[in-house]
């Protein structure tokens, strides 16, 4: 597929293709959300169990600041999870997570889905340098054959994405409210 239609290379979509910080931090118990492999999963982020770090270090980390329109790939331990940040969400990243910022001609939806699919996943695996633990390089990452596709196969990814997100969120207000019914049945609802 990569070899019958026109390519790029992923950095010529991005850019700046960095990583998280390479310092493990002083955590606290409140500020501003610190995010690793563990907190992306299923195209979304995942702020249950995550650790803080303050201001300070956060300025610190003004190069690898996830922004809005950027997409977050896992590249330490585990392949294949990965967000992308169509809202503006105050938080940053440990090294074991890339950052793709600032995507230039291509739909980062479509770029997102081509990163998780066979050969993206493919791509990414090849170029893995761990052996106990999966390790990709930054180098590597940018070295990820991107096929450009027609704009309107493109737009409808993206439209397909925004529906299931869509339809995700809706679910979740339907099963909330569905438990509260039960729990409110069964005399629980205010249960401590």
């Amino acid at each position: 597929i990569l070899k019958n239609n026109d390519y790029n290379f992923l950095n010529e979509f991005s850019e700046k293709i960095t990583d998280g910080s390479h310092q493990t931090p002083d955590y606290r118990t409140r500020g501003i959300p610190f995010l690793m492999v563990r907190d992306i999963k299923d195209f979304q982020l995942n702020f249950q169990n995550i650790k803080y770090i303050d201001n300070n270090f956060d300025n610190k980390l003004k190069h690898c600041k996830p922004r809005k329109g950027d997409i977050i790939l896992s590249k330490v331990g585990t392949l294949g999870w990965l967000v992308y940040l169509d809202e503006e969400i105050d938080f940053n990243i440990f090294v074991s997570l890339a950052i793709i910022k600032k995507i230039k001609n291509i739909n980062p939806y479509y770029l997102s889905i081509f990163l998780l699919s066979k050969y993206g996943l493919l791509q990414q695996k090849r170029f893995n340098k761990g052996i106990a633990q999966i390790d990709l390089h930054l180098e590597d990452i940018r070295k990820i054959i991107i096929p450009v596709l027609s704009n309107q196969f493109q737009l409808d990814i993206e439209s397909i994405i925004k529906e299931q997100k869509q339809k995700q969120t809706q679910s979740k207000k339907l099963y909330k409210e569905a438990e509260e019914l039960l729990l409110q049945e069964l005399g629980l609802l205010d249960y401590k």
